[in-house]
């Protein structure tokens, strides 16, 4: 498999993390990748810890903004200064497990008709896994069911970034969710499919993405999905679904 694959992580006062982050893509089973690090004017250090790795692998690529353009532009701004067609999408919280680069980048190879593929993902809260996500995995179904749920984890995707380009990336204009709007449009121009098995650890210990891995429908996207009225009715149905699983997630 000679494809090399763009690897973007976006990083804000990820001090914690971001060591984590980067070290779980350089001990990748698929070695064929650069990293692309955009940080969005983090004021902790960061930036030192990114520093170190820059001075012993050639492959990692550091893009500093002098003010904060949030996550939208970020992940916008490191796909635009990638070299490959195919992007992997890492949150600078969450862990690739080692074989992920492999299995995705094998997998598009193999179904040159998919042009995003997720997978499913360890959750992680305070400190330990709690659960496996698991997401619908062929593309008829994630076609069904995207007005009611959010059809990947983003941190687990890996997409051809000749159809990110047709439909115009992240939209900044959305604070949470960007990823969810992101995928309605690819989904309109291409088929995307989930591995299920986790290639993951998608880290939960902050509220946010809690909230939005349950509520993405409720608050993401809602300018284009209310753009055809007969997707209104499928707007009533999130609720109604969201509703009837939020015991799940919860217990």
């Amino acid at each position: 498999m000679k494809d090399f694959v763009s690897v973007i992580i976006c990083c804000f006062n990820e001090e914690l993390h971001i060591g984590e982050a980067i070290n779980s893509i350089l001990n990748q089973t698929y070695q064929n990748f650069e990293i692309i690090i955009v940080d969005d004017n983090s004021n902790d250090k960061t930036i030192d810890i990114i520093s170190q790795f820059l001075k012993v692998d050639n492959r990692i690529k550091l893009i500093s903004h002098e003010k904060n353009e949030g996550s939208a532009s970020s992940r916008n701004i490191g796909i635009k200064n990638s070299k490959y067609e195919l992007i992997a999408i890492l949150d600078a919280d969450d862990i690739c497990l080692p074989n992920r680069l492999e299995i995705q980048v094998k997998f598009l190879n193999q179904n040159p008709e998919i042009g995003i593929v997720g997978s499913s993902a360890f959750y992680r809260g305070s400190n330990k896994l709690d659960k496996i996500i698991n997401m619908s995995s062929e593309n008829d179904r994630i076609q069904s069911e995207k007005y009611l749920k959010c059809p990947f984890i983003n941190s687990t995707t890996v997409f051809r970034k000749c159809f990110f380009l047709n439909v115009g990336g992240y939209n900044p204009y959305y604070k949470r969710a960007q990823d969810y709007d992101l995928w309605l449009r690819m989904l309109k121009i291409t088929k995307g499919h989930n591995i299920n098995i986790p290639l993951i650890i998608y880290n939960t210990s902050k509220s946010h993405k809690l909230v939005d891995l349950l509520w993405y429908p409720a608050h993401a996207s809602y300018s284009s999905v209310l753009r055809d009225s007969a997707q209104k009715k499928k707007l009533v149905a999130t609720f109604r679904h969201i509703v009837a699983n939020l015991w799940n997630f919860l217990k």
